[in-house]
């Protein structure tokens, strides 16, 4: 019986905060039903979660180190920007600072975060100002993506999803990049149930 109730305590310690990490994750495609149906799980699942993605989808910007803003949202350098009137999926309208928190509703909690650059951009900012003001340090764990398409073939050194944990790895952190396929799209709800699968 005793053996039972140890068993039964260490395995209720496995599964309490103490095994929680602090976990980035950053994207090349702003924010989607993958990223937010990632970020949900992880915290049902009881990890610190912080998100920084580029203000608009920057597919095939690979490592590139650009801000299209320098100190507010334009529409100047960005299609994209111009046809959302922001950040896409309303996270952030034209005229908000260039990098910061989410303003759209829902969103507002500190745990998302823009830039309005490449996806490397989003991600260093993730590191070097959200994580180090949110945890004091840099996140156990830097998930990319996950990326709506895949990235295979000799096209994935274009890829922003693999610019960003090439960057996070070489800075000594352990990194995964993620794809789906490009079913996971979803630019109205943010609920599309492929993301929750994936």
């Amino acid at each position: 019986m005793k053996k039972i109730l140890l068993g039964s305590l260490i395995l209720s310690a496995c599964t309490t905060q103490a095994f929680a990490m602090n976990i980035l994750l950053v994207n090349d495609d702003g924010l989607t039903s993958n990223i937010k149906a990632l970020y949900d799980e992880l915290k049902t699942e009881g990890h610190n979660v912080l998100v920084s993605v580029p203000c608009s989808p920057q597919s095939g910007r690979g490592g590139a180190i650009v801000m299209y803003s320098t100190t507010v949202i334009t529409s100047d350098n960005d299609k994209q920007i111009a046809a959302e009137n922001g950040c896409h999926n309303g996270a952030a309208p034209i005229g908000a600072p260039a990098a910061g928190t989410f303003t759209k509703a829902g969103y507002t909690n500190g745990d998302w975060n823009y830039v309005h650059g490449t996806p490397v951009m989003a991600t260093i900012y993730g590191l070097d100002i959200v994580a180090k003001k949110h945890w004091g340090k840099l996140p156990d764990l830097v998930l990319s993506g996950p990326n709506e398409g895949q990235n295979v073939g000799k096209v994935v050194i274009h890829s922003g999803t693999i610019g960003n944990v090439q960057l996070s790895a070489g800075r000594g952190i352990p990194s995964i990049a993620l794809s789906a396929d490009t079913n996971t799209v979803d630019d109205k709800s943010l609920k599309n149930a492929n993301s929750v699968i994936v």
